[in-house]
Order: structure tokens, then C-alpha cells, then sequence
């Protein structure tokens, strides 16, 4: 996929997101990770210990031989734990990548490609015009770089 695709890609994923400012729980120092809009929620992130977590049932701690109670708890499956600075990076790196953000670098994205492009095909039409590109000053200041 190439950048232009790419970028026509996540502009259209940020139009369609919730729109207007995101927020980091805290700035991102909280240790919910709640990430949301002005209205509500958009995700959480992952805190601490991650896995599956199930349903399980024990004896409660008041239960006797003659009075038996259960109790239902959460367990878990744990696969790894993710750092509360880590969890903090991630919060406010998803908030600064709002839509409000994200969609004026993308369309600025999109600006410079076209201009890249309009220019590659301008700079081939002057050569077939025979343009002598090593007597331009940029050529000249940049040899080295351009050459290599």
C-alpha cells in the first residue's frame, strides 16, 4: 500500500470516528486508562495484569459443616502485565490522535503528496525539455546528498 493510500485510508477512519476532542483520564496519569469524548466514553486502556478472566466458586470464609455457602469470584488466566507507564504513553497517545488532531495533518498529507507528485512530473517534463538540472543552485548545494 503505498503512502497516498495509506492516507486516504486513516483520513476516512478519522471522519468516521467520534468527533471533537479526545481525553486522557488524569493526562493520562490515572489508572482507570479511560480514554473519552465530551459526550462519552471511546476505550479503556489495558492496566496492569491482562488475560481471561472466568467465573469460579469458593466456599465463602463464614461457611460451616452444617451451613455451606458459595460464593462466586473472578479468576483469571493471566499472559502478562503491562507496565503503568507504558498504560500512561498509550492514554495520552491515543487521545492526541483524535480525529480533531489527526484529519488537518492528514489532509496537509495529502497537499504535499500532490504537490510531491505535480512536481516529479514537472521536473521529468523539463528534462525532456532538455534542462540542464546540474547548473541549479539546489542541484549544486545538494550534489553530494542527491548523487549518492
Amino acid at each position: 500500500m503505498n503512502l497516498t493510500k495509506q492516507t486516504q485510508a486513516l483520513l476516512e477512519l478519522a471522519r468516521k470516528a467520534t468527533e471533537g476532542r479526545w481525553r486522557a483520564c488524569g493526562k493520562g496519569d490515572c489508572s482507570c486508562g479511560l480514554i473519552t469524548s465530551k459526550d462519552y466514553p471511546i476505550a479503556e486502556i489495558v492496566n496492569g495484569k491482562w488475560g481471561d478472566d472466568y467465573p469460579a466458586l469458593r466456599y465463602a470464609k463464614d461457611s460451616t459443616s452444617l451451613n455451606m455457602k458459595v460464593e462466586a469470584y473472578m479468576e483469571q488466566i493471566t499472559y502478562g502485565e503491562v507496565p503503568k507507564e507504558l498504560v500512561s504513553a498509550n492514554a495520552k497517545y491515543i487521545a492526541a490522535c483524535s480525529p480533531q488532531n489527526l484529519i488537518p495533518l492528514l489532509e496537509r498529507l495529502v497537499e504535499l503528496e500532490e504537490e510531491t507528485l505535480a512536481l516529479k512530473d514537472f521536473a521529468i517534463w523539463m528534462t525532456g525539455c532538455g534542462y540542464d538540472f546540474c547548473q541549479h543552485s539546489y542541484f549544486i548545494k545538494q550534489r553530494d546528498g542527491l548523487l549518492k
